[in-house]
């Protein structure tokens, strides 16, 4: 993949190895065994059947890769027995993922992958496609997502918060492009940050720790259904104390950002999860200039409330620099 215009250091951590990215894609219109023979067949491995609605393709060339309908009822723990009781509950899971399918999508999630090699996903989601799998726009209730997990360059509280500015500023540019389903905005999954810890994260005044940022941050965001979710990145920095804030066994510890807002539109030609990657480096790239995050923030606590995310497509496409200051 080619580095960002003028941010190549996106392809590396701070200690110089290669930075890797997670994906998590959702679709519909194909069954289990039919998106893990997609995977084998792009990738190699082995696909191991683990119920009725998951499965896992193992060793692969980039690692493993889990194949399952996304609702937890659907699932089976793999520690559950073969005794009566495990026959039961592997019974139960397969009858709720036949009424859920309706309208539950199927989820692949890849292993993390090195940043580089991001386009071998946008060949798995075109296999898809050619599969007859189907995206968020396909159908009228359909409300699957596309989401990334870019590992952070550093465990630096700095570097972190900066990087969640530069999202809070650039929200709603990014909602306007990423969510053309009205299922998906107005899907409980996926909800953006409420206003007023948007502005007081934003004052230039707001330099914490981790302790604090992270108490603030479920203070006013008790949920992972952000648009970006920071608990797996807070988890893996502070797990003692997200565990004391959060009960919710669904967050796992990784040190990456869980930027969940992207529609997954894999049927539709042009569509490419690059693309949604490269609209997620804006973020990044932003956080990455001084000069110009100075700039937006200032507009977006000044003018926020009468700015359109338009205004800031224009300043992203270096039409503008926002001279309404």
């Amino acid at each position: 993949m080619n580095a960002i215009e003028g941010f190549p250091e996106a392809l590396a951590l701070c200690d110089g190895r290669p930075r890797r990215i997670g994906v998590e894609l959702e679709f519909g219109g194909l069954s289990i065994a039919t998106a893990c023979a997609v995977v084998q067949e792009l990738f190699d491995g082995t696909t191991i059947p683990l119920s009725a609605w998951q499965a896992r393709v193992a060793g692969t060339v980039h690692g493993d890769f889990e194949i399952r309908l996304d609702s937890r009822l659907a699932q089976v723990d793999a520690t559950v027995g073969d005794d009566l009781l495990g026959l039961l509950q592997r019974e139960a899971a397969e009858v709720a993922g036949e009424v859920l399918s309706v309208w539950t999508p199927c989820e692949i999630s890849a292993p993390p992958v090195p940043l580089a090699a991001l386009p071998q996903m946008d060949r798995l989601a075109a296999a898809l496609r050619a599969a007859g799998a189907e995206g968020s726009g396909a159908r009228p209730h359909y409300a699957y997502a596309l989401q990334l997990n870019p590992e952070v360059r550093a465990l630096d509280v700095a570097e972190v918060l900066r990087t969640l500015q530069s999202f809070l500023l650039l929200e709603d540019w990014l909602r306007a492009g990423c969510l053309r389903d009205l299922s998906r905005r107005v899907s409980l999954f996926v909800r953006p940050f409420p206003e007023d810890y948007r502005r007081a994260v934003l004052q230039p005044g707001y330099r914490p720790d981790w302790d604090r940022l992270i108490i603030d941050y479920l203070m006013a965001n008790p949920t992972r259904n952000r648009d970006l979710d920071m608990l797996p990145l807070f988890a893996s920095v502070r797990p003692g104390l997200v565990a004391a804030l959060s009960d919710d066994p669904r967050v796992k510890p990784r040190p990456a950002y869980h930027y969940r807002l992207p529609d997954s539109r894999l049927d539709e030609p042009g569509w490419s999860v690059t693309g949604e990657w490269r609209r997620w480096a804006r973020v990044e790239v932003l956080a990455a200039d001084e000069q110009r995050f100075a700039q937006v923030r200032r507009a977006f606590l000044e003018w926020g409330d009468l700015l359109d995310p338009a205004d800031w497509q224009d300043w992203l496409a270096g039409r503008q620099g926002l001279e309404v200051l």
